[in-house]
């Protein structure tokens, strides 16, 4: 190299050795929790002052309280611990003299503390604390929040929601105080009335939550309300929260069970890209014919059956449900497994007649629906059978046992 500068710069390269192996440019990223009181001054409110210092504080404390009971039930004594500071915010937030979103968050808190209370068991003697979780959970289930937007609250697939909002919060305290403590005039109408609500997060408060009328004796008014929610409603959310209650009584009473799916059928199930309201409806007629071998079941399910492409999503959730009292190694009566190979036969069937229209000039639509249908039944029995790759550690019945079990 005769460029004297060049082989200088190629001596110190050599010194330094081999470049570490890393990019010549790096960014880190990192996340941390902010202040609370940071983002109220930033919407220019006064953390610190007489209004809003005592708020905050009993805020923060039953904010505290209700998140350590989302998953275990609280004890008689912890919600006794709290009723002083319940009692104390719910004073202040009649006041108010604090800021409005200051307040905004106390509601919603004080109403999930409220719904603490309500779903914990054995406190009818502590009177006092009951009657102010009820006055608080009565008063939320007409307050302001949350405002309907349109762009927001029109879908609603999957049931979530922001925490804690008042009215979402007083649909659940207002539930749980109905199943456990009270069923009298006041309490009920303020919880049915939330079915009508715009919001939809409410709507499937009540959804989720009509049992505890069913509890309590209040038959009449759970079909009612049921029915008259299934007839209007237009999110796959709040349907999905009103079939899962609807499995949640199909049993006492099947034939009204069947009414409202009925009416699903004919209502039509939301527009979605999900399937769990599919599978929840299909799934009643389907435990209530296997099961309990009622026929009219049977007789709804072949409703979904003739009308294929409409219902083909229905029939491939329910697939599932016979395929699982066909698994060799589970206890059912002989009874219960002819009903289970009866029905994913007929549906083979069903299926087979579908692609062969297909030769003969029918739609190709058709036939694709039933190509998914019978794929999904192949799979579920494959599953069912306890062929050895797919549980090498149970002990798989031979040939002619898997097919007495199945198909016989």
């Amino acid at each position: 190299m005769t460029n004297a500068q060049l082989a200088k710069k190629k001596m110190g390269w050599e010194t330094k050795g081999k470049r570490e192996n890393r990019p010549f440019h790096r960014r880190t990223f990192g996340a941390f929790t902010p202040n609370p009181d940071d983002l109220l001054r930033e919407e220019g409110i006064d953390p610190g002052s007489a209004a809003n210092a005592p708020v905050l504080d009993l805020t923060r404390r039953l904010a505290n309280f209700e998140t350590s009971f989302l998953n275990d039930a609280a004890s008689p004594e912890d919600c006794e611990n709290i009723h002083k500071d319940l009692t104390s915010l719910h004073a202040l937030v009649e006041r108010g003299a604090a800021d409005a979103q200051v307040l905004e968050n106390a509601r919603g808190t004080l109403i999930a503390a409220a719904k603490v209370i309500g779903k914990t068991q054995l406190l009818e003697d502590h009177f006092s604390l009951l009657k102010e979780a009820r006055i608080i959970a009565t008063e939320g289930s007409t307050d302001q929040s949350p405002e309907f937007d349109p762009k927001y609250h029109s879908s609603f697939d999957s049931p979530g929601w922001g925490a804690p909002v008042a009215r979402i919060e007083a649909g659940q305290a207002l539930g749980y105080l109905i199943w456990n403590y009270f069923s009298d005039k006041e309490i009920v109408d303020s919880f049915v009335q939330l079915a009508t609500d715009q919001v939809p997060a409410v709507r499937f408060q009540v959804a989720h939550f009509l049992p505890s009328l069913y509890k309590q004796g209040q038959k009449d008014l759970f079909w009612s309300t049921l029915n008259e929610m299934l007839g209007k409603e237009k999110t796959h959310g709040v349907t999905l929260g009103l079939l899962e209650s609807l499995g949640r009584v199909c049993g006492e009473e099947p034939d009204k069970a069947l009414d409202a799916v009925e009416l699903v059928l004919d209502h039509g199930l939301p527009s979605t890209s999900r399937s769990e309201a599919s599978r929840a409806l299909i799934e009643i007629p389907l435990v209530l014919h296997i099961v309990r071998d009622i026929e009219r079941a049977r007789k709804v399910l072949l409703q979904f059956e003739s009308s294929f492409v409409r219902f083909s999503r229905e029939l491939l959730d329910g697939v599932f449900l016979p395929s699982h009292y066909l698994v060799p190694r589970k206890e059912f009566s002989d009874s219960v497994r002819g009903r289970a190979r009866g029905f994913l036969s007929n549906l083979i069937d069903v299926t087979r007649s579908r692609i062969s229209g297909i030769k003969q000039g029918g739609s190709n639509e058709e036939g694709i629906e039933a190509l998914k249908v019978l794929d999904a039944i192949a799979t579920r029995l494959v599953f069912a059978f306890g062929l050895e790759q797919h549980r090498p550690r149970y002990k798989v019945p031979c040939y002619r046992g898997r097919r007495i079990t199945c198909f016989s």
